[in-house]
């Protein structure tokens, strides 16, 4: 009965399951092909068995390390990458990534930055394949034959929607809690502090937009000029609002939290730059439906909005290092 029903629905269900693999290969397995079946049912052990190694063996140790006071008290000696080491950047960025690993509450939170834009194309994808394909029509069609710069528009906004929000930005000083006075102690300016936090936060963004336009390139394969021009222009986007947010969070810390939870989701300054992020992400798209009635091509389009973004991520790298030599000490 039920490979009847996959006969019958066969071109519905591998258009469902061609953007998710391990679901074509049980797919194709279910209809007989034991290679398919094999392969599958090897990844789904494979991933079991990593999940449980991860979850039992490593994350369960980093889960419990979550005071701020440190418990060891045994001397250790500098290693490369550490501040007594020399490379204060590099220090910076470990542990921050350290800190965000090591809490659940801040992983949770966080770490979906690095592939909520991927999940946006996907139910995009989803949706829009549903509802096409009782007409007879795929989304490549249907983008195939809009104009180019609303093509590229389009795109970007897809995923522009989720990377604009980064909770790593936007509680990277709260974070700091009581520890905040130790980090002020330390024999490091400030913006090397505040550079190492960006490049982290700012790293996981481009992850999410790094996946979101590799699955796009693999759905729209005759768009890929298009969907290349819109990962430009929303990396550009994400890195000026990532500034905004670490800019907030520099100027207004929340540094009396308790538990972790509430610097994470108790904490305004996420919904600040949530907000804030959405309203340039609409003054955007109010210019680019101005640009496109004016009859302008996508080439010229994507040079128009990427020197106006460049010219603002400048700014707001500019205005992110003054406040964090200004404010940042402060805290």
């Amino acid at each position: 009965m039920i490979r009847a029903f996959m006969v019958n629905y066969s071109a519905r269900i591998d258009a469902m399951t061609q953007l998710f693999p391990p679901a074509r290969w049980a797919v194709r397995g279910l209809m007989g092909e034991w290679s398919m079946l094999a392969l599958y049912t090897s990844v789904c052990v494979a991933a079991a068995a990593l999940s449980i190694w991860l979850v039992g063996m490593v994350y369960r140790k980093l889960s419990l390390l979550q005071t701020e006071v440190p418990t060891g008290t045994a001397r250790k000696k500098a290693r490369k990458g550490s501040f007594a080491e020399g490379s204060a950047f590099r220090a910076c960025c470990r542990r921050e990534i350290r800190t965000i690993l090591r809490v659940p509450s801040y992983a949770t939170n966080i770490l979906p930055i690095s592939f909520m834009p991927l999940v946006m194309v996907v139910m995009m994808g989803v949706v829009m394949g549903r509802s096409l394909k009782e007409e007879g029509e795929t989304i490549q069609m249907l983008l195939g034959g809009m104009d180019g710069a609303l093509v590229t528009a389009i795109l970007a906004a897809v995923m522009a929607y989720m990377s604009g929000m980064n909770p790593a930005l936007s509680t990277a000083v709260s974070r700091e809690g009581k520890g905040h006075d130790m980090m002020m102690s330390l024999p490091v300016p400030a913006w090397t502090i505040i550079r190492g936090k960006f490049a982290v936060g700012f790293g996981l963004a481009v992850l999410g937009v790094a996946a979101a336009g590799i699955a796009l390139a693999v759905v729209l394969p005759s768009l890929g000029m298009p969907v290349l021009l819109a990962c430009v222009l929303c990396l550009l986007y994400s890195y000026g609002t990532s500034c905004l947010a670490l800019i907030r969070d520099i100027r207004r810390p929340k540094l009396d939290w308790i538990t972790e939870q509430q610097a994470v989701k108790q904490n305004y300054g996420v919904l600040f730059s949530m907000l804030i992020s959405w309203g340039i992400l609409i003054a955007l798209g109010g210019a680019t439906f101005l640009l496109i009635y004016a009859g302008i091509g996508m080439y010229p389009y994507f040079g128009i909005m990427a020197a106006v973004l460049a010219a603002w991520c400048l700014l707001m790298r500019r205005w992110l290092r003054k406040t964090a030599e200004k404010y940042y000490c402060q805290g």
